[in-house]
């Protein structure tokens, strides 16, 4: 995916999705249907859209689900509550969020 607008703020949003799997085949047949809910929600909102490789542990499969918006703030708040929505009708949990301003994607353009 390529970005609309060069030089906008960034949020990032890392989600988890946890589910109980005995072994990895389950567990991919488990968190398959949110991965692509994520993407089609993802590619939807122009929504920048990637998914960790998932763990096991303990009879629990657990999957990280990142999204980055880049875009102007206004239409950022827009989109973050489309995501924080999103989020709650998947039952992913927000585990981490980062914002990066305008200045900040110069300094990473420069170096």
């Amino acid at each position: 995916m390529t970005y609309l607008i060069e030089n906008c703020p960034s949020a990032m949003f890392l989600f988890t999705y946890t589910c109980s799997a005995s072994d990895k085949t389950n567990g991919q047949k488990m968190v398959k249907p949110i991965i692509e809910r994520c993407k089609y929600f993802a590619e939807a909102f122009h929504i920048h859209f990637h998914a960790d490789e998932p763990t096991l542990n303990d009879d629990e499969y657990n999957i990280r689900l990142v999204f980055n918006i880049k875009e102007p703030q206004n239409l950022i708040f827009i989109k973050v509550s489309a995501l924080f929505s999103f989020a709650q009708i998947c039952k992913i949990d927000l585990i981490n969020q980062f914002y990066f301003t305008e200045d900040d994607a110069q300094i990473r353009k420069i170096t």
